[in-house]
């Protein structure tokens, strides 16, 4: 990825926006808008958005199951008969 060519001043994006949007769609490169020569926003078509989030959620999902096998090695678990025990007990249910 040669990011130079996605790199675009506010005021540019401001005005050649069609241009750019098409390149964006065209590409599927992020462009990096910049305000006084500082990167300040990424712009993304809405697939590389989507894709974006969707790993997000994997990585929170991964380091979720992660945190709980580390608890099952630890021995922080207890039996699923004395989890629903103390639940039933605490909302007496």
């Amino acid at each position: 990825m040669d990011a130079s060519k996605d790199i675009h001043s506010l005021t540019e994006f401001e005005h050649n926006s069609s241009a750019l949007i098409k390149q964006l769609q065209e590409t599927g490169q992020p462009l990096i808008l910049t305000v006084d020569g500082t990167a300040q926003a990424v712009v993304l078509n809405a697939k590389a958005y989507q894709q974006l989030i969707e790993l997000a959620e994997r990585a929170r999902s991964l380091t979720s199951i992660q945190k709980s096998l580390e608890e099952i090695e630890q021995g922080k678990t207890q039996p699923i008969e004395q989890a629903l025990e103390a639940l039933g007990k605490k909302y007496e249910v």
